[in-house]
Parts: C-alpha cells; sequence; structure tokens
C-alpha cells in the first residue's frame, strides 16, 4: 500500500475522531470488495439523508461523496456536490414598512375637530376599529385620536384616562405629560424588537377643553414627548403629507365648524383613496369652546368623500384649460365643473325631501349629535 498513488483530497474531520485514524479509514476504503467499492452500481447516486444534490454533479462523485460519509468522513472541498443550505435573511426592506394610517386635528372659530380613519393592522390581518374617544375629566374634557400600532395607542389612552380621572385640573397637563412619556417608554422603546420593527410606533393627537376657562387646546404626543400645537392644523401618520397639501390652504380661514368637518371630509377621502395603508370609515369628533364634545355620524359627510375624487378631477380639469389659448377648451371645462357641482347639490336634495327618515337622520346628525360613549377604562 506504500505505492499506492496518492488522491491528493484533503481529508477532513471524522465524527468520532477518537475512535478513527483518518488517514487509515481512507486507505482502507480502497480494500473493500466490489460490492462495497466507493464507484460501485451499488453505491452510484446515494447521498446523505437531508442534503441537496448539486445539478452539475456526475453519478461518481455522488457516489464517493455518499461512501465518504457513510465512513464518518466529509467531502474534500474540490469535490462538493451538495448545495449550502439557504440563508432565509430578512430583507430590510420589510421592517422599515410603516403601517400607520392617518389622524388629525385642526382648530376652527367654535372649537377644535378631531379625525381619522379605522382602518387597523395586526400582521397580515386588516380590520376597522374606532381610533378616537372622549373621556370626562376634572379638568373639563378630553379627546384623543391616534395613528400607528392601534394595541400600544388604546392602551396608552386608557392608561391617561384613568389616571386623569382622579387628577386635580391644576395638574393635569404634568400628569398627562408624565404619563404619555412613561407609556411610550414603557410600550415602545423598552419593546425587545424596537430597534428592527418599526410598526411599533404611534402618536396621539389630544384634545383639551378647559372647564374653567370655556377653551380648547391641542395637544400631539411625538413619540414621547407632548406639546402644544400653536398652528391651527396638525396631522399624524403615514397620510401627514398628502393631508398637510390638501389643509394647509385654508388655516388662515376662519372656518366655522361644518365648514372644517366638510374640508376634513374632502382630506380623508383623498387619503384614503391614495395612501397604503389608510382606509374604512371616517371618524370625527368635534369638541365645542362651550364645552360641548360628540362623535358625529352624518350622511353628508359620507357624500362629500363619495364624490371628492369627482370634484378634484373636475376642478383639476378647470385649472390645466386656463393656460390654453383655445376658449372652448376652456369653457367646456367650467361647464363641467359647474354640471358636476349641480348635479351633486341636486340629488342631495332630492335625497332629503324623498325620505324622511333621511331628514331625521339628518337633522339627529346636525343637531343633536350622536354622543360617542367614553373609552372603556383600563382594569
Amino acid at each position: 500500500m506504500k505505492n499506492q498513488p496518492s488522491l491528493a483530497i484533503e481529508l477532513p474531520s471524522l465524527r468520532n475522531a477518537e475512535n478513527r485514524n483518518p488517514s487509515r479509514s481512507h486507505v482502507d476504503s480502497f480494500q473493500k470488495g466490489p460490492d462495497e467499492h466507493p464507484l460501485s452500481s451499488a453505491n452510484l447516486g446515494e447521498t446523505p439523508a437531508g442534503t441537496l444534490r448539486h445539478p452539475l454533479a456526475s453519478p461518481r462523485l455522488l457516489a464517493l461523496n455518499g461512501y465518504l460519509s457513510r465512513q464518518g468522513l466529509n467531502p474534500p472541498a474540490w469535490n462538493r456536490t451538495t448545495s449550502p443550505a439557504l440563508k432565509h435573511s430578512r430583507y430590510p426592506w420589510k421592517s422599515r414598512v410603516k403601517r400607520m394610517t392617518i389622524a388629525a386635528g385642526f382648530m376652527h372659530r367654535d372649537g377644535i375637530l378631531l379625525c381619522s380613519d379605522t382602518q387597523q393592522e395586526a400582521g397580515t390581518n386588516k380590520f376597522n376599529g374606532p381610533k378616537a374617544g372622549i373621556i370626562d375629566i376634572p379638568y373639563g374634557k378630553i379627546a384623543f385620536a391616534f395613528a400607528g400600532h392601534a394595541d400600544f395607542a388604546t392602551t396608552a389612552i386608557q392608561a391617561c384616562g384613568s389616571r386623569l380621572k382622579s387628577v386635580p385640573p391644576d395638574d393635569t397637563i404634568r400628569v398627562l405629560i408624565d404619563e404619555v412619556e412613561s407609556e411610550y417608554r414603557r410600550l415602545v422603546f423598552s419593546h425587545p424588537n424596537y430597534s428592527t420593527d418599526h410598526n411599533l410606533q404611534y402618536w396621539l393627537l389630544i384634545s383639551l377643553w378647559q372647564k374653567s376657562t370655556e377653551s380648547c387646546s391641542l395637544w400631539v404626543a411625538e413619540e414621547h414627548s407632548l406639546h402644544n400645537c400653536f398652528e391651527a392644523f396638525r396631522a399624524v401618520g403615514i397620510g401627514t403629507d398628502l393631508a398637510n397639501v390638501l389643509v394647509r390652504p385654508f388655516i388662515a380661514d376662519r372656518l366655522s365648524e361644518m365648514e372644517t368637518l366638510t374640508l376634513m371630509a374632502f382630506m380623508m377621502a383623498r387619503v384614503k383613496d391614495n395612501v397604503p395603508g389608510c382606509g374604512g370609515i371616517s371618524q370625527y369628533i368635534a369638541m365645542g369652546n362651550d364645552g360641548n364634545a360628540n362623535s358625529i355620524f352624518s350622511i353628508s359627510l359620507d357624500e362629500v368623500e363619495r364624490v371628492s375624487a369627482l370634484y378634484d378631477k373636475a376642478a383639476h380639469d378647470l385649472l390645466l384649460s386656463m393656460n390654453i389659448d383655445d376658449d372652448g377648451t376652456y369653457n367646456r371645462a367650467a361647464m363641467n365643473f359647474i354640471s358636476q357641482a349641480l348635479i351633486v347639490r341636486d340629488n342631495w336634495k332630492r335625497i332629503r325631501k324623498a325620505n324622511p327618515e333621511v331628514r331625521r337622520y339628518l337633522g339627529l346628525t346636525r343637531d343633536e349629535r350622536l354622543r360617542q360613549p367614553p373609552l372603556p377604562e383600563s382594569p
């Protein structure tokens, strides 16, 4: 055996190194009988269980590797015919998807209006649920709307509402700031997946009515910080950019509550039509300077949302035709815009006159707006 030519293969480590001689085991493998030879027909195509055959591997290489494996040896580096195990790594952009939805607040001349969509997402599930509510506290009243992680935001709102029910009015702001910060640190910053899962975040919009001064104020919670909004409009969530484009031209106007409702209904419709992660019905909470705080359900707002896309298209056609020298094109765009508005207006009048139940519902939602039940308190 000393004169046997060298095979020039690299012998890897053995399964049981203490009971086997690597060099001797390799030499003995060529002293076997015909049926036990690594290149015999009995061993062709045999590979260790659980391995993948390389598509370009020859039967003899597969047989040799299978024999070496049964002898406790690994195939040499130049003769490996099994594919490496696939690593199912998480693609980085998967963890950065922010399913935050949309919430907004607007300070008008009569008070504050909060609105939000109702679409919520958890894992692969999508469903609708409330994202706004009202709570009575010694300070006066507090209303919440949120965007982001629904469970964490609801937990924070319940904790704040439960805590503020037993706080004197003079300490309300301080306690609210502390509670918002502590809950965000506990729920988000302390989460084991905080550094990799960007869907844990949530944002809060808070409307406060102070009983002693009969005035309203708008607050926003950006991560763990809470501050007063001195601008008339604030939006949070993934639909913020589009909401700002649609609403900010009207910030300087002293809009009434009904005008603000119409504007916010138009904004919510366009955001839900164009921004992923936003959907469901729209929820509105109006808090007046007189202390009335209600959740508004109105068919008229649903109608505004329904025709918002048609109105937007007609308005853009009219704008584009203004820069064309052809008067006929401009006149057609103007007439189309007017006709669209008249059709919607006339259709709405017929609905009001034809259905007494609709008239009753409209009167109820306009004058005696449905009261939003307080959010459930945490135990």
